[in-house]
């Protein structure tokens, strides 16, 4: 059975939904399930941000998690690149995260860059944008997969949620909130 958490970030950065098993494994260690409290859990599990330097993460240490790598290129990762991606797919079935926290770049998908002229640049910075949710998507996909959650960090009115792979994401969940919080549908169980 799901259950439903509402919490606040420590210093009221923003407020979000949270849906998780309360029998499931919890990446590379077992989780008691008389466990009630979503602080409990959470502290206890692994978490990764793809698309972001270490923000998360930062603040996830001080509640005693095991933060995994900060994906991004200030920390050297580059998801243009497939090598990259690969490394970062093997991370990910490796280190088996409970989290993982997707901030792909959301320049392509804005409403600024509606208004911009249809230039040969803003076309390779929006396939670029299209190539980064496939594949954050892919990794999310690895996530519901293995029983595990992501968390998509997007504005609500971003083009982004528009893309088929996303609406494909969307639509095999079911997403109850904003943030695109993951909660997995019963046929995906």
């Amino acid at each position: 059975m799901y259950k439903r958490q509402c919490f606040t970030c420590p210093g009221g950065s923003g407020r979000f939904i949270c849906f998780y098993d309360r029998g499931t494994a919890t990446g590379p260690r077992s989780c008691n399930s008389s466990l009630d409290s979503l602080s409990h859990r959470l502290c206890s599990v692994d978490m990764c941000e793809v698309f972001s330097p270490p923000r998360v993460g930062k603040g996830a240490i001080k509640f005693g998690m095991k933060v995994g790598d900060a994906m991004d290129l200030t920390t050297g990762w580059d998801f243009n690149l497939k090598s990259d991606r690969d490394k970062a797919e093997k991370y990910i079935d490796d280190h088996q995260p409970l989290v993982v926290i997707g901030s792909p770049p959301c320049t392509p998908f804005s409403q600024l860059h509606n208004w911009s002229p249809d230039t040969p640049e803003n076309r390779r910075t929006w396939n670029e944008g299209v190539e980064h949710m496939r594949f954050v998507v892919k990794l999310y996909r690895k996530q519901v997969d293995a029983g595990r959650a992501f968390l998509h960090e997007h504005l609500a009115i971003a083009k982004s949620w528009g893309l088929k792979e996303v609406q494909k994401m969307t639509n095999q969940t079911r997403r109850n909130d904003k943030h695109g919080v993951h909660h997995p549908s019963a046929e995906e169980k």
